[in-house]
């Protein structure tokens, strides 16, 4: 992507968490105490009292199919977002593809062997991730410890602290400017231990997530 459209992108979801609690509460996926779903401005749902909590401003809003978009849910403000966050979308799932395609070539499959397999109607999340300042910044973390529940994570992030955990041992991932990081996630893993007729029941049901992080 070109580093303007990634800035336009980025400056979007900035503007977003900039605005006034009560602008961004209209979106919220909290209704009468109740929550709605994975939709909507919120963090994590409160379930008991020792509960740890991410320290973070979310916007989390399924993006394909374009059929099941709640846009009651998606922001006006900025005017820009929906229109940017539509054609983010289109971008990275075709950075997406190309990832596949070239698995699909180190495996010795057809080319779009991967491609055809997730189709045309896979989930898309977009989660929008903001981390403010904390004043007991090591009594907290901006996402708690997890696995991407996802065959692939498309990641826009322009703040350190990402990081890695290979046998038990924590790594930064180093942020590069205008640089999409790929994460293969849990049903990826699946696929490399099933059968050919497995991994067609899978894909039915899986979900592809693509997200901005600020």
């Amino acid at each position: 992507m070109e580093p303007s459209f990634l800035a336009e992108a980025m400056k979007a979801t900035r503007e977003f968490f900039n605005l006034p609690l009560e602008e961004k509460q209209k979106y919220s996926n909290i209704v009468d105490g109740e929550k709605l779903g994975m939709d909507g401005y919120g963090n994590d749902m409160v379930v008991k009292e020792n509960q740890v909590l991410d320290w973070n401003d979310r916007l989390n809003l399924l993006v394909e199919p374009e059929a099941l978009r709640t846009y009651r849910l998606w922001p006006t403000q900025p005017p820009s977002f929906r229109d940017i966050l539509s054609e983010y979308t289109v971008r990275c799932k075709a950075a997406a593809n190309l990832v596949f395609r070239n698995m699909a070539k180190i495996l010795n499959l057809q080319e779009e062997h991967l491609v055809n397999m997730i189709g045309e109607n896979s989930i898309t999340q977009a989660i929008f991730n903001y981390y403010p300042q904390c004043p007991r910044p090591d009594h907290v973390l901006g996402l708690k410890a997890h696995t991407d529940g996802s065959i692939i994570t498309v990641n826009f992030a322009d703040a350190e602290g990402l990081q890695l955990q290979r046998n038990g041992v924590w790594y930064n991932v180093p942020i590069v400017p205008n640089a999409l990081i790929m994460n293969v996630g849990d049903i990826m893993e699946v696929m490399w231990i099933s059968s050919s007729n497995s991994m067609c029941s899978i894909y039915n049901c899986l979900t592809l997530f693509c997200g901005l992080t600020s």
